[in-house]
């Protein structure tokens, strides 16, 4: 990714997938067991190919031509037709009645295979597990993603390198919040004393008029899956997501591309026996393997 010799303009496309709240009742731990933030980083020439070949998807399935589609709309279909339900001319999924589950999984399978044949394409995940993380206020988790995925991308660039952020629009309140946490970041720092690789100020888009965005929902939305032990999400996960995602010099994963929030060390043992199950591996059971192989 890194270029020696020109500059290079990056774009970063950030979504949210699952809740977050202070005090989680049970329920709400059932229903969301996991926060996540995904941003996709891409060269900004290489945004109009994306979106040419995002279009060209879309035109394949016409309910899909003049409507978002959401990770979301996948499971909610997918329990419409296990349950043999209608969906009337009134339901919010009425522009889906045409697809099937398959068919959209099919299409979320395609438009992440489209962004891996962009050769720079990176992913960064933050992970925030509701079953045990600490009481912090809903603004601070929220600050606290969004502070470790901008330290991410200063950390990824390199010399003269900028890049633009851009956001999911939720609600007036929430993105005015998003915007004035992320500018208090860029001018007062944390470890990174000075960010001069990202723009001064927060993009907030609507999803459904940005593909970059859509594609981040997409991404977010398979890692909360995968997470899940969800059989469609792990093969999407792995097969399209897993490689693009931001690795130090090494190859490690956990810390560069995946990064839990707030620091946890079980959290962070259990990702790592997921995402990296070699490095996970004791140093016993290294020296075990080693006398095996004698």
């Amino acid at each position: 990714m890194h270029h020696l010799f020109r500059v290079e303009v990056y774009f970063a496309f950030s979504d949210e997938n699952g809740g977050y709240l202070r005090i989680r009742p049970a329920a709400f731990v059932k229903r969301f067991p996991y926060f996540i933030r995904s941003t996709l980083l891409i060269r900004a020439e290489d945004w109009p190919t994306l979106r040419v070949r995002a279009e060209g998807l879309r035109a394949l399935l016409p309910a899909l031509a003049i409507n978002e589609i959401k990770w979301s709309h996948i499971w909610q279909l997918g329990r419409i037709e296990r349950t043999g339900a209608t969906i009337d001319s009134d339901h919010p999924l009425h522009f889906l009645h045409g697809c099937s589950q398959k068919q959209l999984i099919e299409f979320v399978d395609k438009s992440l295979c489209a962004l891996r044949t962009l050769a720079d394409a990176r992913v960064i995940l933050t992970v925030s597990e509701n079953r045990n993380c600490p009481k912090i206020q809903e603004t601070n988790l929220y600050r606290m993603h969004l502070q470790e995925m901008m330290q991410r991308i200063e950390m990824e660039l390199r010399n003269d390198d900028l890049c633009v952020l851009f956001v999911d629009a939720i609600s007036p309140q929430q993105n005015r919040f998003l915007r004035d946490a992320y500018h208090a970041i860029y001018c007062k720092g944390d470890f990174i004393k000075k960010y001069v690789h990202i723009v001064d100020s927060l993009n907030l888009v609507y999803s459904h008029q940005s593909v970059g965005i859509q594609l981040a929902d997409f991404i977010a939305g398979c890692f909360s899956g995968y997470l899940r032990k969800y059989t469609e999400s792990i093969r999407l996960f792995e097969s399209n997501i897993s490689p693009m995602l931001r690795r130090s010099p090494n190859g490690q994963i956990i810390g560069y591309g995946v990064r839990e929030v707030p620091r946890d060390d079980l959290f962070r043992d259990e990702l790592c026996k997921r995402l990296e199950p070699d490095a996970s591996e004791t140093a016993d059971a290294r020296i075990r393997k080693l006398f095996d192989e004698l």
